[in-house]
């Protein structure tokens, strides 16, 4: 019972990222008890699934994939066909993937330490990237070695440094290190303000457990003959062949990752299966993952050493923002420059990427490969967009930018076991199957969902085609103040094209917004009071050109100017108030991009475990209300007095914008800093001819 409810315990963890999964592949020959698939299911929420083991190949491929769609594709490729004896006919696999932040912003990218050394051992120095700050601590100076703890967003959970004195004394120090003193390392509480230097690293480790249990004594469940699985199957000479971790850990600015996977062979012959204290950890050290309990009690959840640092690779960020940038700028020069349009493409990437990540192989490559490219990992892909959903800390005492999704399913239809699995792992509350053959329940749930994600009753109603059985519904919701100093609003003139001008309601920004002039167009980019976000407004320099404007805009062109921004405050700009929502049915709109097999319906295979999806519908609503206190309904806040004497720039004509939001460490990143912002996401793109009338 204590497993178990340290097992349940964690699965409702708050404020970081667990899954703890137990899953028995068996043959399909043979069956357990019924009472061990009832504890399994009561005390663990495991699952079983019976598979095919006389085709070890499609075996070896579904746990592989399993343990890989697990862990967010960090462990891969654990068990090969020769890893099988004859016998085999049950395999156990138990998971735990772990995913949490420190507790606050501990390390500034900025102040990150490039290339410098680690000794790994008096022959070999290697370079690592190193955290570094000074704070207060849990800290204490031992003999031999020194004991540095950082907590986590929960704080019930810690990671323990312990760094030996000796530059190469690990193995010496481990030989001291019982579990008497690792209970006095958990149990130190005092903090102080310490120097605390430590490298950024990736690391995996492989290895065969079988004989190191049975040195520790633990040998009968590797014999035939004294193995009793009486209380598992009904056959009576079943034994464990072999037990297996594969692990990894990964620590950076952000926090801390790490996922450990442990496979069980079972097999039988009838069935198968003072001066400020410096912690400067540049030479091995050993790590504990732990969550400190009441009573003086603790749960490891990982441990391990670092001889040598290895750095994650982040490319991924990039690859999936020029994708992003590549969509917005299509659906631009798609647009009708007559009326005002439209999208979303982080919400619709997000989207694509909870079907993918539930789909089969080759539905998955289709999909991610409109993501960002073929040569990207699906899961790296999914991982990427699925943290960049997560508010930041400082969106939740400032702006909001939320993005919200839906999956609707037709529950007449039996849903793929796999797309049920890992669809539900991540995202619990997104998956709605509901009765596809209701016309009524259908479009008043997705009317639902659209209400209450933008919180406001929207006008445009969703008509449902009977032929659906999958419905892709997504939004953003805009709710953030200008960062900038707003000063008296007035009215302005803007000119729709050469016949028509219109009076229209303008906003005036004294200073502090982005300038950029090119030779075709100004770019003027306003922050937004989360620090990461940024409404981004091109204004053709001709004044009615849009239309050539965003025909020969490069979308690389473009991301490079969002990133490497000039900050002006030399001018007043005065732009026009203007809201626009979006059409429901977003596949009318991207039909025209010529997107090859995103939204045809046979890119989405094994789905559903009868049959393809024949119908697909995605659906995103986007109300976009820029106004004098900021995005959406923003608090209100008084202007401040009238014009200085300063030239002004006016956005008087039509124009496009990209509202776009970088990482959460960016706002720390100055000009001259060796770390570089190269990714954000796209929230919105789109044109704006007349700022008076709505879409």
């Amino acid at each position: 019972e204590y497993f178990s409810n340290v097992w349940s315990d964690l699965k409702i963890a708050k404020d970081l990222t667990i899954f703890p999964v137990l899953k028995v592949f068996l043959s399909k020959k043979h069956e357990f008890l019924e009472s061990y698939k009832q504890k399994l299911d009561k005390y663990y929420q495991g699952t079983l699934e019976n598979v095919d083991f006389d085709n070890l190949g499609k075996v070896v491929a579904k746990i592989n994939k399993h343990i890989y769609d697990v862990t967010e594709g960090n462990i891969d490729n654990v068990v090969e066909t020769n890893d099988f004896g004859d016998e085999q006919r049950i395999t156990l696999v138990n998971l735990l993937f772990f995913e949490a932040k420190w507790l606050y912003d501990y390390f500034e990218t900025r102040a990150t330490i490039k290339n410098a050394d680690f000794f790994v051992n008096p022959d070999k120095t290697v370079k690592a990237d190193y955290l570094r700050t000074d704070t207060n601590f849990i800290y204490k100076s031992c003999k031999n070695y020194q004991v540095c703890a950082l907590p986590l967003k929960n704080k019930r959970f810690f990671m323990y440094f312990v760094l030996p004195k000796k530059r190469f004394g690990l193995f010496e120090m481990f030989e001291k290190l019982n579990k008497e003193k690792l209970a006095e390392i958990f149990a130190i509480e005092k903090k102080i303000e310490i120097f605390l230097r430590i490298p950024k690293f990736k690391m995996e480790m492989d290895i065969q457990l079988t004989e190191n249990l049975k040195q520790m004594g633990i040998s009968d469940i590797f014999d035939e003959e004294k193995c009793d699985v009486s209380q598992i199957s009904v056959e009576p000479k079943l034994n464990v062949n072999g037990i297996r971790q594969k692990c990894f850990i990964v620590v950076n600015e952000k926090g801390v990752k790490a996922g450990a996977v442990t496979l069980s062979d079972i097999r039988g012959t009838g069935l198968y299966s003072n001066p400020m204290p410096v912690f400067a950890a540049d030479h091995p050290f050993a790590y504990f993952i732990v969550e400190k309990l009441q009573s003086n009690r603790c749960n490891i959840l990982f441990s391990g050493i670092v001889a040598e640092p290895t750095s994650e690779n982040n490319s991924i960020g990039k690859i999936v923002t020029e994708a992003q940038m590549k969509f917005g700028v299509d659906f631009c020069k798609n647009c009708d420059f007559t009326k005002n349009s439209i999208v979303a493409p982080f919400p619709l990437f997000l989207n694509l990427a909870i079907v993918g990540i539930g789909a089969d192989d080759k539905a998955a490559k289709n999909i991610f490969g409109f993501l960002a490219n073929d040569d990207s990992k699906p899961v790296d892909i999914h991982k990427h967009l699925r943290q960049e959903l997560k508010l930041s800390e400082y969106e939740f005492n400032h702006g909001k930018i939320e993005v919200f999704q839906q999956l609707f399913a037709d529950k007449n239809l039996e849903l793929d076991d796999d797309f049920m699995e890992n669809v539900k792992r991540y995202y619990p509350d997104v998956l709605k199957p509901i009765d596809f053959s209701n016309e009524s329940e259908v479009e008043t749930k997705v009317s639902e969902f659209f209400n209450n994600s933008l919180k406001t009753d929207v006008s445009d109603k969703f008509q449902h085609d009977p032929t659906t059985n999958l419905i892709l519904a997504n939004t953003v919701f805009f709710k953030v103040k200008w960062y900038l100093r707003v000063i008296n609003d007035g009215i302005g003139d803007f000119f729709i094209d050469e016949q028509t001008k219109k009076s229209v309601e303008m906003i005036n920004f004294l200073e502090g917004f982005f300038y950029e002039k090119t030779d075709d167009f100004c770019l003027f980019g306003i922050q937004l009071d989360d620090e990461q976000s940024c409404l981004n407004i091109i204004l053709p320099n001709k004044q009615f050109d849009l239309k050539n404007v965003i025909k020969n805009l490069d979308w690389s062109n473009l991301m490079q100017l969002f990133l490497n921004r000039e900050f002006e405050s030399k001018f007043i700009l005065r732009i026009p108030k203007f809201k626009i929502e979006s059409g429901l049915n977003i596949i009318d709109k991207t039909n025209n991009l010529q997107i090859p097999g995103i939204f045809d319906e046979n890119c989405f295979e094994k789905i559903l475990s009868a049959e393809n999806v024949n119908n697909l519908k995605i659906l995103q609503k986007v109300q976009f209300d820029v106004n004098k206190n900021g995005i959406g309904n923003a608090e209100e806040e008084k202007p401040y007095g009238g014009f200085p004497k300063k030239d002004v720039l006016e956005v008087n004509h039509p124009f496009a914008f990209f509202v776009v939001k970088k990482p959460e460490f960016s706002q720390y990143v100055g000009k001259n800093d060796a770390i570089k912002v190269e990714n954000f996401q796209l929230l919105s793109s789109g044109i704006v001819v007349d700022p008076t009338i709505n879409l």
